[in-house]
């Protein structure tokens, strides 16, 4: 039985129709296209968080309004993926993140790719692309065994089979669509693509031979991965003047023989391309342009200034962060120092407030020290003579090596980063060797003191990374 109360309430709420029932609360916010800024003042910011939250700020927007100003109804965007993106938790990566970026920029009539270029690790490649059929990340991981420092090869062969015969790179036409891994079986592609670079550089070199070889790696038998796929051979269409109707019948019926035919043909093109292959790169032109600068010392120096330019956010890639600083810290020391590697990796370090080692101390130890001079209020570099190579040189006289570090290019502050906050990422906990450089402790490697090869190994991708100019693309 309903009480009496309870049936008036019904009775009268069943006799208001919807339609002339009001929603509480105040009136959802009109969307505008183009809203005008609230403020003309444009205070930049480097990190992505604090320039999206300053311009959602600076036009009056909001999270949940800028989100329904920029999604349509087939958008499946969760709001809360710009409450992370403003909250610095999270950072677009896949291509519907990013395409909602330019939507942003649009709103607020900002530059094309102003947001894109305050990401961390601008240069990664987006998330999210067409998919590979019913390819499995496992069988991903595998093709991937195949295509080490060779994707970039692949990217080239498509690009140019892709790319309008008409244009300036004149190439074969094909639609995206007709686009297959599939065609690599057959000699007639890697035909035209060999003899396409060779007229548009006028000679055959090594790169050519690679190439085949690399799809004579993905056609080899028992251990090729192209060969282990003869399900590929259903994404073939026709291309007119390369791959016939007929040409695909036979790989779709004979896969194994398909390719050993081109592993066959392929041997042999590859001999014929390396006997007249030239050599068509000067060797020394990558440090050509620091031998003939004026300043040698100034043109390294732009390698440290290039590191700090991509500098990630601290806040969301701390050890990215740390491993760029140690970076930054061995360019400037080994421009400052001259020593070699040894030395440099060898160096201690002794604190703030610490007792600096003494120098009998050092040649026992033949090493040299990083320590703090209150005299002169700066860092300094105390090697003694024995930790040299050439200790015996009048150049030592028997005495110690000591440089006052210059406080030039934010290098104190760098210098106190890393003994504060970036050393302690990088040792995660284990061992301190004692030593002012210390390697990225992972679970494969539990010693964080550098030896011989592997600062060199460090050496060595600071410069690929950071101080490769590629005349070529700019």
């Amino acid at each position: 039985m309903i009480p009496k109360a309870r049936r008036k309430r019904i009775s009268s709420t069943r006799a208001i129709p919807a339609s002339l029932k009001k929603k509480r609360g105040p009136k959802p916010r009109p969307v505008i296209e183009l809203p005008e800024a609230k403020s003309t003042i444009w205070a930049d910011r480097d990190a992505f968080h604090e320039a999206l939250v300053f311009h959602i700020e600076r036009h009056g927007d909001t999270v949940w309004h800028l989100h329904k100003a920029i999604t349509g109804p087939k958008d499946r965007v969760d709001r809360k993926t710009i409450a992370h993106w403003v909250a610095g938790t999270k950072v677009p990566r896949s291509v519907t993140s990013l395409e909602l970026l330019g939507r942003i920029e649009r709103r607020y009539q900002l530059p094309v790719g102003y947001f894109a270029s305050k990401l961390p690790h601008a240069d990664r490649a987006a998330s999210g692309h067409t998919k590979l059929g019913d390819m499995k990340p496992s069988e991903r991981r595998r093709i991937g065994w195949h295509l080490p420092k060779k994707v970039d090869h692949l990217g080239l062969l498509f690009g140019a089979m892709a790319a309008d015969p008409k244009g300036p790179v004149s190439g074969f036409g094909v639609p995206l669509a007709k686009l297959t891994v599939a065609l690599l079986v057959f000699p007639a592609v890697w035909d035209w693509y060999v003899q396409w670079r060779e007229r548009r550089r006028g000679f055959y070199t090594i790169w050519e031979v690679n190439m085949i070889q690399l799809g004579l790696a993905l056609t080899r038998a028992e251990t090729g991965w192209l060969r282990q796929r003869p399900d590929l051979a259903h994404m073939l269409q026709p291309i007119p003047g390369l791959v016939s109707q007929e040409d695909i019948d036979r790989a779709v019926s004979d896969w194994e023989g398909t390719c050993d035919a081109f592993y066959q043909r392929g041997m042999v093109r590859a001999k014929e391309i390396q006997r007249v292959a030239r050599v068509h790169r000067d060797t020394f032109e990558p440090i050509m342009a620091v031998l003939e600068a004026d300043s040698p010392v100034g043109e390294y120096r732009r390698i440290a200034d290039e590191i700090t330019r991509l500098m990630p956010c601290k806040g969301r890639y701390p050890k990215a962060v740390a491993e760029a600083v140690r970076s930054f810290l061995m360019i400037r020391l080994g421009l400052h120092l001259g020593v070699r590697q040894k030395n440099l990796r060898e160096l201690l370090l002794c604190r703030r407030r610490e007792q600096p080692s003494t120098e009998h101390q050092l040649e026992m130890r033949r090493c040299g020290e990083m320590r703090w001079n209150d005299k002169e209020k700066g860092w300094e570099v105390l090697i003694p003579a024995v930790a040299f190579k050439n200790a015996n040189s009048s150049f030592f006289a028997a005495r110690p090596f000591r440089l006052l570090l210059p406080d030039v290019g934010d290098l104190y502050r760098y210098i106190g980063a890393w003994i504060r906050d970036h050393r302690a990422v990088l040792l995660n906990g284990a061992k301190d060797p004692g030593t002012f450089f210390v390697k990225t402790v992972k679970s494969t490697s539990q010693h964080a003191a550098y030896g011989q090869s592997s600062f060199y190994e460090a050496w060595r991708l600071i410069i690929q990374r950071y101080g490769i100019y590629n005349p070529y693309t700019g």
